[in-house]
């Protein structure tokens, strides 16, 4: 799974418009596990507009 993470880069700078333009607070709510989560918040850089992130398996 973690060698198959894609960006949507389209969606990721949309969100991150809507963070700097509109003040907006982001969260994720994913159906993964928190590892992998983790992953693709780092390896896609998400962690510069993200307040939080929500796993629903541990």
């Amino acid at each position: 799974m973690f060698a198959q993470s894609k960006p949507y880069h389209e969606m990721i700078e949309l969100v991150a418009q809507l963070k700097v333009g509109d003040g907006l607070k982001i969260a994720v709510v994913g159906n993964e596990g928190r590892e992998l989560n983790a992953y693709r918040i780092r390896k896609f850089r998400l962690d510069g507009f993200l307040d939080s992130c929500i796993s629903s398996t541990p």
